[in-house]
């Protein structure tokens, strides 16, 4: 990473989009601007700088799509319309708007999740202007056959409006974040869209919602919170306390300039070329 960061000046930094296989998506923040996406292995120092992206877009997916066994980038906007830079191919192509009435203009995106070659995602937006309540939808995307419909689906229990789109060891979860407190919620059957609620807890302060890490590996989808981890910067470290406020670990903090959501990383030789 070290090698990539030269080319970083004061006023600039790269912000961590998605990992796949040891490969990090970047995309450059300079001068108050965000530019194009770069695929980056820090192991092998090996870079793909992507063609500049068809407008501003803050939410991506680099995915390997198991039916061609190539990388695929996906990007939604906040107006919902997505896109994709395909590996072998030169440009973007778009595919889909998925809202087109007045008031979804403004769409907020979760993370993206792939599970099983598909993408999976919640949007959310006020739904009218007198008494406005957010309404939350999960929206899949076929990562073979990505030029075909999406499909959206209701989110059959409240969603708050800050909340996580997790998956552990093949399974989706969405976690609620409340003032001092969390549940998360397991997708049981996707074609019967049945949820359950697997687990919650009390954290006693503020929950640090940018710092939250769902667990790697899970057997027992009760234990999901029990295993998830806070990450907080002080000191000069990065601590991980789990949920009940136990540190768990303290790392010395790097002063690279990569910023972005925490999450776990393997190293890996691949790369995109």
């Amino acid at each position: 990473m070290l090698r990539l960061m030269q080319e970083c000046y004061e006023d600039s930094l790269w912000l961590l989009r998605y990992a796949c296989n040891g490969m990090l998506l970047l995309q450059y923040f300079k001068s108050g601007k965000f530019t194009n996406v770069t695929i980056y292995n820090p192991i092998t120092h090996a870079r793909k700088d992507l063609p500049p992206t068809p407008k501003y877009c803050a939410n991506w997916a680099l995915v390997h799509d198991a039916s061609t066994r190539k990388y695929k980038v996906f990007g939604i906007e906040s107006t919902m319309k997505s896109f994709v830079f395909r590996q072998g191919e030169t440009d973007w192509i778009y595919l889909h708007k998925l809202a087109t009435t007045a008031e979804r203009e403004e769409v907020t995106v979760s993370k993206i999740i792939c599970l099983e070659n598909k993408l999976h995602w919640i949007a959310s937006w006020f739904s009218g202007f007198e008494n406005a309540e957010i309404v939350h939808y999960i929206y899949s995307l076929d990562v073979a056959d990505d030029e075909e419909h999406i499909k959206r689906t209701v989110i059959p229990f409240k969603v708050q409006y800050q909340h996580y789109l997790s998956e552990v060891t093949g399974s989706l979860y969405i976690t609620n974040v409340f003032h001092t407190s969390l549940e998360t919620w397991v997708l049981k059957d996707m074609g019967k869209n049945l949820w359950s609620k697997c687990c919650s807890i009390s954290y006693g302060s503020r929950i640090p919602f940018h710092s939250f890490v769902p667990p790697i590996d899970l057997e027992d989808s009760t234990k999901f919170l029990d295993q998830s981890k806070i990450i907080k910067s002080e000191n000069g470290y990065l601590s991980i306390y789990d949920l009940k406020g136990t540190r768990k670990i303290a790392l010395k903090r790097s002063k690279s300039g990569v910023t972005g959501r925490y999450s776990p990383h393997i190293n890996s030789l691949v790369s995109w070329n």
